[in-house]
This record gives structure tokens, sequence and C-alpha cells, in this order.
């Protein structure tokens, strides 16, 4: 299915090998990745941008993503824009209560 698309172009932010090897397969001509990727990713690129150095305190995930869409001559917004949905005061007052019951301390992953 993906082949018969024709796709001329795939950004991989991932870097992983089978987000790399999917767009092979599919014979897309254009691949654009990260260069010294896991599990040997970069190889399966016909593309290679600058590594993603994620521990690069001054550069931010999204700006790292944003250079694979700048690479391939697309334009991208000049900051990300974060919509929350709205969070109605019963909501807020029924989180709130259920944080004090938890056990401490509270860790919170996304």
């Amino acid at each position: 299915p993906i082949r018969q698309a024709n796709y001329t172009i795939s950004l991989d932010p991932q870097g992983l090998l089978k987000s790399a090897v999917t767009p092979w397969l599919a014979s897309i001509p254009h691949r654009v990745g990260f260069d010294q990727t896991r599990e040997g990713a970069a190889w399966f690129y016909t593309h290679r941008l600058p590594p993603h150095d994620m521990k690069n305190p001054h550069k931010r995930t999204i700006d790292w993503f944003n250079g694979l869409a700048l690479a391939t001559g697309m334009t991208t917004l000049p900051e990300p824009a974060y919509v929350l949905p709205p969070l109605d005061n019963a909501l807020e007052q029924q989180v709130m209560e259920r944080l004090v019951t938890l056990p401490q301390p509270i860790v919170a992953i996304a």
C-alpha cells in the first residue's frame, strides 16, 4: 500500500530501524533522517542531518524535528503552538482531590 502511493519523500524523526526500513522498502526516493541513529537506521536515509543531541539543553526537540521539514524546503512556524483543552473548575477540583490522596512522592511521565 505505501509503495502504491508513490510518495517522494519521507521524514524519520525517530531514527529507529523500523521507521527507516519501511520507506526504503516502499522505494521512497528521498529519505531524510538524523545521522548517527540507533540501530543503524541512518544507512537507509538518502539525506542525513547532523545527529540529534538530546543532551543539548539549548536545543528543543521540536527544533530538531523542524530541521527535518526545513531540509526538504518546507517552512515551519517560528514557534510551536500548544493548545490545551479547556479545564472546567469541577474537573480541576476532582483532579486536585485525587492528587492529595495519592501516596507521596508523585512522579508524572508524559
